[in-house]
């Protein structure tokens, strides 16, 4: 489904056509519940937050734009849901990390067979794996977002909510310390320069 199409059928949404909320909640359900299980373990609780922001858009169709990128509007939107609802819930525990916010992001790579082909991409994918998963909650996200969801800095910014700087400044930090670690593993201030043509590829093994 390309962009057009999306716009269209946000549009129907908005217009009140049921059939445009069926064909959104099919394409971005798994997407959406996916990416919540990511800021929280508990499945349930995803679930039923993602069913419920299908729900209060419906309800609200009336008064939303009819302009949105609805992939980062939709994450957004559940992301400010679910750190509502977390800590809202005596009974989840919160975490703290290095950016002292609510709750880790579980971001893992997974090195598929089928995007390798040859052992050194290989070693190559799973040191990156390692070293990704050892960062910062928000520089993971931001990877994450950027990376495999293909967002602007201006939408990973609005899903965030953090300015545009912040998240120059957060991604740059991020592939700063991936290189640091890849270079000190591999004794060279050159390995990540080599890195360069094959990153974005590599950081694409991020579980959907």
């Amino acid at each position: 489904m390309n962009t057009t199409q999306d716009d269209s059928i946000w549009q129907n949404f908005v217009d009140g056509d049921i059939t445009a909320l069926n064909i959104l909640m099919e394409k971005y359900f798994r997407f959406l519940f996916n990416y919540g299980t990511k800021i929280c373990k508990n499945e349930e609780l995803v679930k039923d937050t993602v069913q419920e922001l299908f729900i209060k858009l419906w309800n609200r169709k009336e008064h939303l734009s009819r302009e949105v990128n609805i992939k980062a509007y939709l994450i957004t939107s559940l992301r400010r849901s679910l750190y509502r609802k977390i800590q809202s819930l005596d009974k989840f525990e919160c975490f703290t990390d290095h950016d002292n916010e609510l709750l880790p992001f579980d971001l893992e790579i997974s090195v598929e067979q089928k995007f390798i082909n040859n052992e050194f991409n290989k070693l190559l994918a799973l040191k990156l794996a390692k070293h990704t998963q050892l960062l910062p909650k928000r520089q993971k996200e931001v990877l994450y977002l950027k990376f495999m969801q293909n967002l602007s800095r201006e939408e990973i910014a609005q899903v965030m909510d953090i300015s545009l700087q912040t998240v120059s400044n957060i991604c740059q930090m991020a592939l700063k310390n991936l290189r640091a670690q890849l270079e000190k593993n591999n004794h060279s201030k050159n390995y990540f320069y080599s890195l360069a043509p094959v990153l974005p590829l590599l950081l694409e093994f991020f579980i959907n």
